[in-house]
C-alpha cells in the first residue's frame, strides 16, 4: 500500500492514533464549513476592529478635507 506524503506525516505525528486522526480530518464536518469559522478572533473582537477601522477612515477623510 503506497502512502501519500500527507498520510506519512500523520503517521509520524500521531503514531497509534493516526487512523483516527486521518478519519477526523477527512470527515464531513470540515467540508462545506465557511472559512470564517476557523478565524481565531471572536465575533465581538472582529466587530470592534471594524468599528475602529471605520473611525480611522472617517477621521482621515475629515482631516483630508480640513473640516
Amino acid at each position: 500500500m503506497d502512502k501519500s506524503a500527507w498520510d506519512q506525516e500523520i503517521d509520524q505525528k500521531w503514531g497509534a492514533q493516526a487512523e483516527e486522526r486521518r478519519e477526523a480530518l477527512k470527515g464531513p464536518m470540515w467540508e462545506g464549513m465557511p472559512v470564517h469559522q476557523f478565524s481565531p478572533l471572536s465575533r465581538e473582537v472582529r466587530i470592534r476592529l471594524m468599528m475602529l477601522m471605520m473611525g480611522v477612515l472617517i477621521g482621515l477623510l475629515l482631516w483630508g478635507l480640513n473640516i
